[in-house]
């Protein structure tokens, strides 16, 4: 026998930029938000365990930091301890092995 259980789930359904203020619900462009999160360490300039959080739409990271990003051929994702290593043929665009999950994200 089975037994089951009921549990509530929380579901993005859109994100906001914290830049422009942009909203999407599309899953696509959901995928390609940029979330920023972390605590301040000690002697930080953001202030010793102040934790700060911000999402940010592609077109703002671009912006914001495409001079200063370097495209690579490998995708690196670590996601709740498990590691995913992806390889990008160029010439096709595709995933030659591995898995992308949610918040992994792979540039063009």
């Amino acid at each position: 026998m089975r037994k089951y259980r009921k549990e509530t789930i929380k579901i993005v359904d859109s994100v906001r930029c914290d830049r422009c203020g942009r909203e999407d619900s599309d899953q696509m462009e959901m995928q390609e938000y940029l979330t920023v999160d972390f605590i301040g360490g000690y002697n930080s300039v953001f202030g010793d365990m102040e934790k700060y959080t911000g999402d940010f739409c592609q077109r703002c990271v671009k912006t914001m930091m495409g001079d200063y990003l370097t495209k690579v051929e490998e995708v690196y994702c670590e996601q709740d301890n498990v590691e995913f290593l992806l390889q990008v043929n160029e010439k096709t665009k595709n995933i030659k092995s591995g898995r992308l999950s949610f918040g992994c994200q792979r540039g063009d």
